[in-house]
């Protein structure tokens, strides 16, 4: 499947909106609401900054290589795949930072997996938000720029007047 640079950022777009909101949701749930208010403030900085590092560096040669390959549930394997990998990447690095997680905070001066083992309920919603988020955002594009190829110039077409 063919693709241009605007389908690339549209589906990069959608994956970090589907993120965020599964993000919140999840979060919003599982914290009686304050999670819901405090998500956002390290979900979007850090969903905008994984896509700006990992996707021109990891996803976009990955979509390329993929262009001759026809079948859907591959990207989807694919690209869940990728999402996992993002997931654990961004939580590693959040982990690392001891930032932008949601839970208690580890002691002053903690190790690396005593901070992982601190944020580990944030680690897991953030890598299978990931997992989800980037194939459903890549079908979102999929299917939108499918819809564009059936239009005459990719484009929508006026009504004309009766």
């Amino acid at each position: 499947m063919a693709f241009t640079a605007w389908e690339f950022i549209r589906g990069a777009l959608m994956a970090i909106l589907y993120f965020n909101l599964l993000t919140m949701l999840v979060f919003g749930v599982t914290t009686g609401g304050f999670g819901l208010l405090f998500a956002p403030f390290w979900s979007v900085p850090w969903s905008f900054g994984a896509a700006i590092v990992l996707g021109p560096t990891v996803v976009l040669p990955v979509a390329v290589l993929l262009r001759r390959t026809r079948s859907r549930t591959g990207h989807a394997l694919v690209y869940a795949g990728l999402g996992l990998v993002v997931g654990i990447v961004v939580s590693a690095v959040g982990a690392q930072t001891g930032w932008a997680f949601v839970g208690p905070a580890p002691a002053s001066g903690a190790g690396f997996w005593q901070r992982v083992s601190a944020y580990s309920f944030s680690i897991i919603v953030v890598t299978i938000d990931s997992a989800i988020a980037v194939p459903a955002g890549w079908y979102w594009s999929m299917r939108r720029a499918r819809r564009d190829d059936t239009r005459p110039n990719g484009r929508a077409q006026l009504p004309s007047p009766a």
